[in-house]
């Protein structure tokens, strides 16, 4: 697994930090949070003494999962390669080397970047059905027209 290579398990109290370019230790950023188990589980029976202990409520949520993680000994593994991120290391959507791609907080700006993101990934000699792509986001696209419809209902 992905934890072995960075040198953890899912059975050692580890989460993956993905950005290193900030001041300070390097961070985990909300849009891709990995948590071994053993990690989770920790967050899980101590939460409520990092919810007495840190100033959580300004804060974003990525941030207060590291600093409870860090508060109860949890140890962090550094991959900088693993998120593309503006502030972190900045990557074009179609580096099929990237498990994910931040920060895209509008709908159309996120389903572009996945868009070129799936039509550029590479399975050897097998190209990308430009067809199948097409259709995927004129369905993707309909469906986000219906969900807006169905909000404004409500």
């Amino acid at each position: 697994t992905h934890l072995t290579e960075l040198g953890a398990s899912a059975d050692d109290r580890t989460y993956v930090a993905t950005c290193d370019s900030s001041t300070g230790p390097p961070k985990t950023l909300g849009s891709l949070e990995i948590l071994s188990h053993a990690s989770m589980e920790a967050f899980s029976w101590g939460k409520t003494k990092c919810w007495d202990t840190i100033r959580y409520k300004t804060m974003a949520e990525a941030e207060f999962v590291q600093q409870c993680l860090d508060m109860l000994n949890v140890t962090s593994v550094l991959d900088k390669d693993m998120l593309a991120d503006e502030t972190c290391g900045p990557s074009p959507c179609d580096d099929v080397t990237k498990a994910a791609y931040s920060s895209y907080t509008e709908v159309a700006q996120w389903l572009n970047c996945w868009e070129v993101s799936d039509y550029a990934k590479d399975f050897g000699d097998i190209p990308v059905d430009e067809i199948e792509a097409a259709v995927r986001l004129r369905m993707r696209k309909l469906k986000l027209v219906q969900t807006k419809k169905l909000l404004k209902l409500k």
